[in-house]
C-alpha cells in the first residue's frame, strides 16, 4: 500500500506530488497488485493556513491519483477520507486525535475497513 502526500504539500507542488506517485506506479511490477491510499482530509478548523486546502489541494490530487491508478490493472484506488469529514468538509474531531491530520482508533478502523475490501477486491 503507498500512503503519501499530506507532508508532501508543504514542500511540493500537486504537480510535483503526482509526478512521484507516477514514478512509484511506473516501477510496480505488473503482477503485484498495489493499493494507492487518497490523502485524508485536514480539519482546516486546526490550522488558519490550512484554510481551503481540503477543497483546493486535497481533493484535486485525490481526482488525479484515481485517475492515475486507473491507467494501470494492478494498482487500486482507496478514497476513505470522504467517510470521514463532517459537514463543511473538514476531517471530523471524532476520526481524529486533536491535532486534525492523524487518524485516531476510530478513524483508523474506517481506513481499514476500505482497505480491506480493496484488498479482497484484488
Amino acid at each position: 500500500m503507498v500512503a503519501i502526500g499530506i507532508n508532501d504539500m508543504k514542500f511540493r507542488s500537486n504537480e510535483e506530488i503526482l509526478r512521484n506517485y507516477s514514478a512509484i506506479a511506473g516501477q510496480m511490477p505488473e503482477n503485484v497488485p498495489v493499493i494507492f491510499s487518497a490523502v485524508l482530509p485536514l480539519d482546516e478548523k486546526v490550522r488558519d493556513e490550512w484554510q481551503g486546502r481540503n477543497q483546493d489541494r486535497i481533493r484535486l490530487l485525490n481526482s488525479e491519483l484515481k485517475n492515475l491508478t486507473n491507467e494501470f490493472e494492478h494498482l487500486f484506488f482507496v478514497d476513505a477520507g470522504v467517510l470521514l469529514i463532517d459537514a463543511q468538509g473538514n476531517f471530523a474531531d471524532e476520526f481524529h486525535d486533536g491535532d486534525g491530520v492523524h487518524l485516531n482508533s476510530k478513524g483508523n478502523a474506517i481506513w481499514i475497513q476500505q482497505l480491506q475490501m480493496v484488498i479482497n477486491k484484488a
